[in-house]
């Protein structure tokens, strides 16, 4: 009956152990690199990835 109070959402709660520890910093390499080049197929290269590969990462 009452509106969820946002505060309490899962969204503004710090990441637990188990989510840091599931995180793959490799992840944030291709994030760069597409985000810099605006291109899947440029970052692949950049990357030496193959772009299907940057697209399933």
């Amino acid at each position: 009956m009452g509106v969820e109070n946002p505060a309490s959402s899962d969204f503004n709660q710090p990441m637990s152990n188990k989510h840091v520890i599931s995180f793959d910093l490799n992840l944030i390499k291709v994030f760069l690199a597409i985000w810099d080049l605006r291109s899947l197929t440029a970052a692949g290269d950049r990357l030496g990835l193959t772009q299907p590969a940057v697209s399933h990462a």
